[in-house]
């Protein structure tokens, strides 16, 4: 594994923001799987799961915060916090049908294996048990930008600016993306939690760490300060095929599979 830092945990490493004042920017564990946890035996590596929800808070400048703590809003109009009711109830109710498909490789649709088809079978069951008509808002709203969802649903802007913030951390997207952004809402909605953010004991370095133990343990080779400068592409008979990477020193290493966490 070639890591372009001096060590684990990107974001999640913290950074001095000001002399002597240090924080980590990816500072909650917000949609991390318990069951990859389990799998790889992180609480054997130091990670402590046991952590409870904190609240989040909508900073106003007139000092009229708005909160939402244990699955309640607080602080907005009562417009809105009926509407969040809803709101929280809707998107959980779809978080839901979706649960069991976060942790399955999504088939290709050109793929008609029988393993394939199975998981868009079942997938295509769960949103039919919803019923007709939730069915019919889940499709409709998977298609949104998470800022047109929320204009349907709230008056306020601080109300709008912190349920887009909240939903779409993370994820590489803006409340105006096209498509996909709901989806990310729903899949921080997914988790054990509901999507509330959690600081575990350690904070989020601890996860990190014991994910990077647990690797080493497992025979995982972790170079650091190996930034890779490209990946190497050969012509196969059904197009490019990746065989490898270069680093930035020029040291080339070969390989069947390139996983990349880069976003393209």
């Amino acid at each position: 594994m070639l890591e372009a830092g001096d060590g684990p945990g990107g974001l999640a490493n913290t950074y001095e923001f000001h002399p002597g004042y240090r924080v980590s920017l990816a500072h909650s564990i917000a949609h991390f799987s318990s069951t990859v946890a389990e799998e790889l035996k992180l609480s054997s590596f130091g990670f402590d799961d046991a952590a409870e929800p904190v609240a989040l808070v909508g900073l106003d400048r007139d000092g009229e915060h708005v909160t939402i703590a244990d699955g309640k809003m607080f602080g907005a109009s009562d417009q809105d916090c009926k509407a969040f009711d809803t709101f929280a109830a809707d998107l959980q109710r779809f978080a839901s049908a979706l649960a069991p498909f976060w942790e399955k490789t999504v088939p290709r649709l050109s793929d008609r294996s029988l393993r394939g088809l199975s998981t868009f079978a079942q997938l295509g069951l769960k949103l039919r048990r919803l019923g007709k008509q939730d069915m019919a808002e889940f499709l409709r709203i998977a298609s949104l930008c998470a800022r047109d969802l929320v204009d349907e649903r709230f008056e306020q802007e601080l109300v709008k600016a912190m349920l887009c913030w909240d939903g779409l951390i993370g994820a590489r997207l803006a409340p105006r993306s096209p498509n996909s952004a709901v989806l990310a809402m729903l899949y921080r909605a997914g988790t054990d939690f509901h999507g509330a953010h959690r600081v575990g004991k350690g904070g989020v370095r601890s996860l990190i760490f014991a994910i990077a133990a647990a690797a080493e343990n497992a025979g995982v080779d972790i170079r650091y300060e190996s930034p890779v400068a490209r990946i190497e592409l050969e012509s196969a008979a059904n197009g490019l095929k990746a065989t490898g990477v270069e680093l930035a020193s020029g040291e080339k290493i070969l390989a069947d599979r390139v996983v990349s966490a880069t976003d393209p």
